[in-house]
């Protein structure tokens, strides 16, 4: 199964828990966020069942280019960095669509996150659920090539 949906604007980086009042709490601006990417997450899932095995998750944020940026560097820049952290946009994204589209984050076998300038800012998600059939054609094909470069042709 492979679900694909799109957050408009901008989303922020998981935050750190807070502690307040004699207890934990997710600053508003995360949770917030992690509500709109999972109530996407819930229509681009369309009453499919949750995924049961291995999770493919790429996410791709796009970030609008600066306007003050020089036309020279707007020319050749495609890749930004900067804050929010990319690994922390990934775990608000998987916080998100946990027990949305998966039962767990443990599930997550590969994450990808992808950050470049675009025409507008947005996250573009791909979720992508591993078959028995997709692992096994890995594992083959990374048997084989082994075998290819010990010089052996036989398996």
């Amino acid at each position: 199964m492979k679900i694909i949906f799109t957050v408009p604007g901008r989303i922020t980086g998981k935050e750190r828990p807070r502690f307040g009042h004699g207890h934990m709490y997710t600053p508003q601006k995360t949770a917030s966020h992690e509500t709109m990417v999972g109530y996407l997450a819930l229509q681009a899932m369309a009453g499919k069942p949750l995924m049961e095995g291995p999770v493919v998750l790429t996410v791709k944020v796009n970030r609008r280019m600066p306007k003050k940026m020089p036309p020279r560097v707007r020319a050749g820049l495609l890749h930004w960095i900067g804050r929010p952290d990319a690994d922390n946009q990934g775990k608000l994204v998987m916080d998100g669509c946990s027990r949305v589209c998966w039962k767990d984050d443990a599930q997550i076998s590969d994450l990808h996150v992808i950050r470049r300038y675009a025409e507008r800012d947005s996250v573009e998600i791909t979720i992508e659920e591993v078959t028995m059939t997709d692992i096994n054609r890995e594992q083959f094909e990374a048997s084989h090539a082994l075998c290819e470069m010990a010089g052996r042709s036989d398996q």
